[in-house]
């Protein structure tokens, strides 16, 4: 059986979930996120999508990830940051996306 692939981040299933999501004519996966801890790697937790850490310390991650907690001491403080601005953006996307289906923006 050939292992299927996204046609995005290219990790083979099932280290993401198959589901997709129409972006034009490009195709994303659900991507695989949460904070993940390994006292192997690091001391603190690190935010990951798809096994990548936000911050570039941590390459590749296939641990368990949780939810929820993102102010805690124990968390990187550079994966903070950039879940912040990763969230910013993606609630900015939702906005236009939103404002384009009711036809109040050209994108």
């Amino acid at each position: 059986m050939k292992k299927r692939k996204c046609g995005h981040c290219h990790i083979p299933y099932p280290y993401y979930e198959m589901e997709s999501h129409d972006m034009g004519k490009v195709q994303l996966c659900n991507r695989r996120e949460g904070w993940g801890f390994s006292p192997h790697i690091s001391k603190k937790w690190h935010y990951f999508v798809n096994g990548v850490s936000l911050c570039g310390k941590i390459g590749f991650y296939r641990g368990e990830l949780e939810q929820g907690n993102d102010d805690s001491e124990d968390n990187c403080t550079a994966c903070k940051k950039a879940l912040k601005r990763l969230m910013e953006r993606r609630q900015a996307e939702e906005l236009l996306k939103e404002l384009d289906r009711k036809g109040r923006v050209e994108l």
